[in-house]
C-alpha cells in the first residue's frame, strides 16, 4: 500500500484529537462519497468501533466524522474495502477519474477547526450542550448538498459565499432578495437550503449556529480569523494576505483594511 495510514490508529495526543487524524477522516469521508455502489444516497458506512457501526449502518457524514473522531476506525481496516478501496492502492488523489471538485471538504474543515479538537472529547453516550447542538448543525450543513444532485455547494457553502458577494459588493437588502428569488426559481426543487429573501437568510444562519456579524475569513477557506487568531495578518495555513491591498494614492488617514474574503 503506498500511502501510510498509520495516522487512523494514531488518534489521540495529550488528551485531544490530532490534526492528522481529522484530517485523515476528511480524506475517508471524500473517498467514500466518490465511490458508485458504496453509498446510501448521502450516507456511507460508519467503519467507528461501535458494535452498531462497524461497517454495518449507513449514516450522515457528519455522525460519521464524529464517531470516528470520538471512538476511532475499527482495527485492521487500512483498506477501506467496505467503501470501495481494491487491496492494490495507488498514491493518488480521491477520484482520479472525474474532475469532481470536492465542495465539501473545505467548508468541513473550517467547521471544525472552529470549533476546536475539545468539541470531539466529549463521551458519545452524554446529552449534546448547546454549543455541541450548534456544531453538529453547521457541520450538516456543511455537508448537506444545497439541493439533490449538486455538485458544487451545500447549504453552507451557498449562504457563506452569497453573503460574502452581498457584503463586498455592499447590495441592498432588497436587490439581494431579488438575486435569493431568481436563484431559488431557476434551481431544481426542493431547495430549502435557499432562503426566498435576506431575512430568510439571517434565520437560516441563524438555524446553522452561524454568527449574524462579519468575521474575516481566509480567501482559500482555510481558517476563520476569530478567538485566538483575530489578530492575525495571513492565513497560518497557506499564507494567503488577509487584507486587500490599499488603492494607490489614498492618503494614509483615510486607508481602511479590507478582508479579502468574510463570512456575514
Amino acid at each position: 500500500m503506498a500511502e501510510d495510514r498509520s495516522w487512523m490508529y494514531n488518534r489521540i495526543e495529550k488528551g485531544l484529537v490530532r490534526s492528522e487524524f481529522r484530517d485523515g477522516v476528511l480524506r475517508f469521508v471524500d473517498f467514500a462519497l466518490h465511490q458508485p455502489g458504496c453509498t446510501d444516497g448521502a450516507k456511507i458506512k460508519c467503519p467507528c468501533i461501535l458494535p452498531k457501526c462497524r461497517n454495518k449502518r449507513y449514516l450522515e457524514v457528519d455522525e460519521v466524522m464524529i464517531h470516528l473522531c470520538r471512538k476511532g476506525f475499527i482495527p485492521h481496516y487500512e483498506v477501506w474495502s467496505s467503501h470501495g478501496e481494491r487491496f492494490v492502492h495507488k498514491d493518488t488523489h480521491v477520484g482520479e477519474s472525474s474532475n469532481r471538485v470536492d465542495y465539501r471538504g473545505d467548508y468541513i474543515q473550517m467547521v471544525m477547526d472552529a470549533a476546536g479538537p475539545e468539541m470531539f472529547d466529549v463521551e458519545m453516550d452524554e446529552e449534546p450542550n448547546p454549543d455541541a447542538k450548534k456544531f453538529y448543525e453547521l457541520l450538516d450543513a456543511a455537508s448537506k448538498p444545497l439541493y439533490p444532485g449538486s455538485e458544487k455547494h451545500t447549504q453552507l457553502s451557498f449562504i457563506s459565499r452569497i453573503l460574502n458577494v452581498k457584503c463586498e459588493s455592499k447590495m441592498s437588502n432588497s436587490a439581494f432578495s431579488d438575486v435569493l428569488q431568481l436563484i431559488k426559481e431557476v434551481i431544481p426543487e426542493p431547495n430549502p437550503g435557499v432562503p426566498g429573501n435576506y431575512y430568510q437568510a439571517k434565520k437560516l444562519m441563524r438555524g446553522m449556529g452561524l454568527p449574524l456579524e462579519v468575521i474575516d475569513c481566509c480567501k482559500n477557506l482555510c481558517m476563520l480569523y476569530r478567538k485566538e487568531d483575530k489578530d492575525l495578518e495571513k492565513c497560518k495555513f497557506c499564507d494567503a494576505p488577509r487584507w486587500k491591498k490599499n488603492e494607490q494614492g489614498a492618503s494614509t488617514s483615510r486607508k481602511k483594511k479590507l478582508p479579502r474574503c468574510s463570512l456575514e
